[in-house]
């Protein structure tokens, strides 16, 4: 029979338990080998022995494998009849010599000379045992165990008594099993560390591979980030006309998506090419417009025949189809509305429609035998003027019912009728040139009558619009060939003319009440602004054009209380634009009618000053009215700058000082050149001046001792500086000017230098405006709190991210009446004065630096955002559906990241 435990343990359970599973377990560890499961195999039963349907059976075959035998000795066990019998089961079967005694109570007594043990005396051993030894055998003394209350495994007793007891069994003499113990703990301890400093080793190896991964994957995801927000940023492009809303909605994702100079210019981009407060979208074309005098509402016909009325300031539409299904071709060509609310329309079915509140109340069917083409109410609203294709002009009585007859056809074609303030006269016009006056207060009966407008002034082609003055003193008309001719009435002379040489036919025209500015749209979609000098129109007329439609522009509206244009087109849209003095991104401070002459603004405090007209008036930067103590003085043109009540002077020798209140401090240049611009550090302590030999020197202001120069250009002019808010970094634009034909006339080409401060470092590179612009108004800022340059020429206001120095590349258009006064932040914000026709200050206006104020803007353009179809189009449907405008809203935290769209 094979051997399967080195020892068996025979002890009483009742009384010695902890310490025999104490000596099972040290007997097994003792120095035992590395990776190894026990140094030796120890039987107890109550750890070795399994479930068995025959006890007594099982322990003797334990009995039988084992090669010792180690018997815990006392009364307890002496008592226990499984003790005995254990003991008579290994005599049986193996010599006495494999019996080891470890005592834990009683006594054993073996007197001198004897060959037994004397059992009058001895209380621990079982009756097996009763003449088994030839000796006295050498017992392990336990008894200690008995008064110990905790037995741990580390007592240097229970230590020596395992190793009394393993020695035997292994049969390895104690003291080298000790160093084999003490050697194999040392072995394992060095081996246990040598782990440990690996595991450690590949835990860092591991930790550095995760944050490298980590790194690389978010460097990948960036390089991810930047290359889609260009990607959005060059998309929007294509839409900016054909699709302004979706325009919006992926230049607002560009920024969304990263923090590129890309993202920036595309939400610029598309705000000035969309410069709307509103606009309106219809799945069919536009074709003619009428607004109401009080700019409330716009009434606009559509290509199927039926009739919309918008209200303006909410977009809210009311459709009115048509009567009856159209007849052949579709569309209604004319649309009036009265003062009342009467609603006049017409179109291809020859049928004059008039609606009240939504209802019908009357129709003209016959009085022209083509195409109503032009519709007109007078201003009381008793007569309602048309015009149609079979070249008939005729006067309806509302009140009578009756139709009046003005002109007859069929050529030249009728196309528009309009009625004077007083409404006693009526323009009409039409193809041909055909232009003329009525009288439409007492018409005459049916006759081809009317005063023809002089035919020298009167061009060949088409006349597509026609429109009085306030004062009834002016007509406007507007041919198809782009000419627009200002005609003096009564005379009927002609007065003005804007003949643009584009070569773009002319669909629609508006105009301002005293005649002074022309809006006219084309039918490439553009919108122009025309602006004059009435009531002479000598000067030059200024061309602006503020944005296009999709398709030809069929009509068009001036707002005067607002400012306004209100336009439609074949492409289904109607809108509203911003106020023209006001630009894209402006927004109204202050405002009050009477003129200005001048305008200051102080910096330090960020109040500004109107005089002339009615007296000075103070606003802060929010547009409250302050008290003028006194009457503003000139501006002083010996102060390069000023900062809270400390000015830098120029004396007319050239030198310069700090003026402080009465007191004065030198600042002595030497062998410098006169100065042309200065800056005040934010602290106050430093300043900095350019001169005229192109060096930047740096002073202290308390005893203007200089600190530095440094050489930025070589032939500097209209030099302008200006300092951080962190006092680290200056910029200088520079105005130079270029021959570029060699005609000996200089064209502006402006230069901005940065300079780290304060040792005066000319930064690598130079940051140029976008074309060949000029500097204007007071042009050169850093933003307060966004990290943004600014520079203000006569293409718009130019800003560069900070640090990096990358240019957002389109300007903030600014109004072209405004003059820029300076910067104030919480939140950034620069200053206008907006000014009138003759440049007169009339306001103060404020435009956001803040590209994500910008974004804010083009959201509100966005209106519902990006749908998840055009997502998956244009982000892609790999990257989560979360776009950064939701219903007309900036989501900042809408970022992307990569996934699949829902």
């Amino acid at each position: 029979m094979p051997i399967a435990h080195d020892a068996f343990i025979s002890y009483s359970h009742a009384a010695d338990q902890p310490v025999v599973a104490a000596l099972e377990r040290g007997m097994e560890r003792l120095a035992r080998p590395l990776f190894a499961l026990r140094a030796m195999d120890v039987f107890r039963d109550a750890s070795s022995l399994a479930a068995s349907p025959g006890l007594w059976t099982g322990l003797q075959e334990h009995l039988a494998r084992s090669r010792w035998l180690v018997f815990v000795a006392c009364p307890e066990s002496a008592a226990s009849v499984w003790c005995n019998r254990e003991v008579e089961a290994w005599l049986a079967q193996h010599p006495a010599d494999r019996v080891l005694l470890a005592l834990t109570a009683g006594e054993l007594v073996w007197p001198p000379g004897a060959a037994d043990y004397d059992w009058t005396r001895t209380t621990a051993l079982p009756p097996a045992l009763r003449g088994a030894f030839r000796e006295e055998p050498l017992y392990v003394d336990l008894r200690w165990t008995r008064q110990a209350a905790n037995l741990q495994p580390g007592d240097p007793r229970l230590r020596d008594a395992v190793l009394d007891l393993a020695a035997p069994v292994r049969g390895i003499p104690k003291d080298q099993l000790d160093g084999d113990d003490v050697r194999q703990l040392r072995r394992t301890r060095r081996l246990t560390r040598a782990a440990i400093a690996l595991i450690v080793l590949a835990a860092g190896v591991a930790v550095w591979q995760a944050i490298e991964a980590t790194r690389q994957r978010t460097v990948a995801e960036r390089q991810r980030d930047l290359a889609l927000s260009r990607q959005l940023a060059a998309q929007t492009g294509d839409l900016l006309v054909r699709d302004p809303r979706l325009a919006a909605g992926l230049a607002v994702q560009a920024m969304a998506t990263a923090d590129t100079a890309e993202g920036a210019t595309a939400v610029l981009r598309t705000l000035n090419a969309a410069p709307f407060d509103r606009l309106v979208d219809h799945a069919e074309s536009y074709w003619s417009l009428a607004v109401s005098d009080d700019g409330a509402t716009a009434v606009v016909g559509d290509g199927g025949s039926g009739v919309q009325r918008i209200d303006l300031a909410s977009g809210r539409i009311e459709r009115y189809p048509p009567e009856a299904p159209p007849r052949g071709t579709a569309g209604t060509l004319a649309v009036a509305v009265a003062r009342d609310g009467r609603i006049a329309s017409g179109g291809f079915d020859q049928t004059i429609t008039i609606r009240q509140d939504g209802r019908v109340v009357r129709t003209f069917d016959g009085p022209h035998e083509g195409f109503i083409m032009g519709l007109a109410f007078s201003p009381a609203g008793d007569r309602l003027a048309s015009a149609g294709s079979d070249g008939r002009v005729f006067v309806h009585d509302l009140a009578r019912g009756a139709s009046t007859r003005l002109k007859d056809g069929w050529t030249p074609e009728a196309t528009v009728v309009r009625f004077s303030p007083d409404g006693r006269t009526l323009a009409a016009g039409g193809d041909e040139g055909f232009r003329a006056l009525y009288d439409a207060a007492s018409p005459p009966s049916a006759r081809d009558g009317g005063v023809a407008l002089p035919r020298e002034d009167r061009p060949t082609s088409a006349v597509v619009e026609m429109r009085f003055s306030a004062d009834g003193r002016r007509l406007v008309v507007a041919h198809r060939d782009g000419v627009v001719d200002i005609v003096a009435l009564p005379e009927g002379r002609r007065i003005g003319r804007v003949a643009p040489d584009t070569g773009i036919e002319l669909e629609s025209m508006a105009i301002a009440p005293d005649a002074g500015t022309i809006v006219v749209g084309r039918a490439d979609g553009s919108v122009v602004v025309w602006t004059g000098d009435p009531p002479s129109y000598g000067a030059p007329w200024h061309q602006a054009v503020v944005y296009r439609h999709a398709g030809a522009v069929k009509g068009i509206a001036y707002l005067a209380r607002t400012n306004q244009i209100v336009s439609i087109g074949v492409d289904g849209r109607l809108v509203v634009s911003r106020p023209l003095h006001l630009g894209p991104l402006a927004q109204p401070v202050w405002e009050r009618p009477e003129p200005f002459t001048d305008v200051r603004f102080d910096r330090g405090s960020a109040r500004v000053t109107f005089s002339g007209g009615a007296g000075p008036v103070v606003v802060d930067a929010d547009g409250r009215r302050l008290d003028a103590a006194a009457p503003a003085a000139a501006p002083d043109r010996d102060v390069l700058t000023a900062l809270e009540g400390r000015a830098i002077r120029r004396a007319d020798d050239g030198s310069l000082a700090v003026a402080d209140g009465e007191r004065r401090v030198a600042l002595q240049a030497a062998g410098g050149s006169p100065a042309v611009a200065a800056a005040f550090a934010p602290d106050g302590h430093h300043a900095y001046t350019f001169h005229g030999d192109g060096h930047l020197r740096a002073w202290t202001v308390a005893d203007g001792t200089a600190l530095g120069d440094a050489g930025i250009a070589e032939r500097p002019f209209g030099a302008h500086v200006a300092i951080d808010r962190a006092g680290t970094l200056a910029a200088v634009a520079l105005d130079p000017g270029i021959d570029f034909g060699g005609s000996g006339r200089r064209e502006p080409v402006t230069t901005v230098a940065l300079v780290g401060l304060p040792a005066l470092a000319l930064r690598a590179g130079r940051l140029l405006a976008p074309g060949r612009a000029g500097i204007v108004g007071s042009p050169l800022f850093f933003t307060p709190d966004e990290p943004l340059l600014g520079l203000s020429t006569d293409r718009g206001l130019t800003l560069w991210q900070l640090p990096s120095g990358r240019r957002i590349d389109e300007p903030v258009v600014l109004p072209r009446s405004a003059h820029a006064l300076g910067v104030v932040g919480g939140p950034d914000r620069l200053l206008l004065a907006t000014s009138g026709q003759s440049g007169r200050g009339t306001g103060l206006a404020a435009v956001p630096l803040s590209p994500w104020a910008w974004a804010g803007e083009a959201c509100r353009l966005a209106g519902p955002g990006l749908s998840a179809d055009d997502w998956a189009r244009y982000v892609g449907a790999d990257v989560p559906y979360r776009p950064a405008c939701v219903d007309g809203v900036l989501v900042r935290g809408a970022t992307v990241a990569r996934g699949a769209v829902p």
